[in-house]
């Protein structure tokens, strides 16, 4: 499964915006017609006039007269599939990784076994530093992004400090809006679990965000350099269960950025 060509050219061009919940939001928000994105009409598509959407040429009284439906073009299509791309936060540095990027196959298999229905929701990537995790991670979020699911990418130390930077009164986003909108989306990528610098504080916020998909059997990808040990040690017992409960577990060997498969 992959983007296709037309769609991957649309979602290179997409600008970022600068809200972290805006974005998560955004590419949950998928009703037709409720689009909160201005997205310019094309008046110069015969097919649908730029909207997007077409009648059927149905007589008065058939079920489907007078409705609108999307138009075979592509373009709501291509507009949704945009929103969900800037919803994921996918890095500039991973734009290009899929799992057929991955130089070991065999191991981009069992993933992409686990992206087509596992009996476990939550899928447990661990290996040293170098061994391709996060690309196998990346590549599980774009076969999400194809199949219009919303996904989010987010480094855990990256992500604790933007919780932090919610407190204050001055700020739009809340704590509250931030975990609110990670525990709802349809996938979430943590990405180096056990490299933030772990405090009370910081095993509240990620217990809350975990222990929510935990019960809500919500899809969620964890990468981490640390084995189950020292993960537990790390992240303490009532996390680290949750994680073992929900979890298929596969260990990532060899450094690719030493050059070995």
């Amino acid at each position: 499964m992959s983007v296709p060509e037309s769609l991957a050219k649309l979602l290179g061009n997409i600008d970022q915006p600068s809200s972290v919940v805006a974005q998560i939001i955004a590419s949950m928000d998928d009703e037709p017609g409720h689009d909160p994105i201005n997205w310019e009409m094309d008046a110069t598509r015969d097919c649908c006039r730029g909207s997007g959407y077409t009648r059927r040429d149905v007589p008065p009284g058939a079920p489907a007269f007078g409705k609108l439906f999307e138009c075979p073009c592509g373009l709501v299509l291509g507009r949704r599939a945009a929103k969900l791309w800037s919803g994921s936060m996918i890095p500039v540095e991973y734009a290009d990784l899929t799992l057929e990027t991955y130089p070991d196959q065999g191991t981009a298999d069992m993933v992409r076994r686990w992206y087509a229905g596992s009996r476990r929701p939550w899928l447990l990537l661990d290996g040293e530093y170098g061994s391709g995790k996060t690309g196998l991670a990346i590549g599980v979020l774009k076969l999400a992004l194809a199949d219009s699911i919303s996904s989010v990418f987010r480094v855990v130390p990256e992500l604790m400090s933007e919780i932090r930077a919610t407190y204050g009164t001055d700020r739009e986003t809340s704590e509250i809006d931030l975990l609110a909108a990670l525990k709802a989306v349809q996938l979430l990528v943590l990405d180096d679990i056990g490299a933030e610098r772990m405090t009370g504080w910081v095993e509240e916020k990620l217990f809350e965000i975990l222990n929510y998909r935990h019960n809500e059997h919500r899809r969620t990808i964890l990468t981490t350099n640390l084995g189950p040990d020292e993960l537990m040690d790390h992240v303490g017992e009532r996390i680290f269960w949750r994680i073992k409960a929900m979890s298929n577990r596969l260990c990532i060997e060899g450094n690719l950025r030493m050059g070995r498969s």
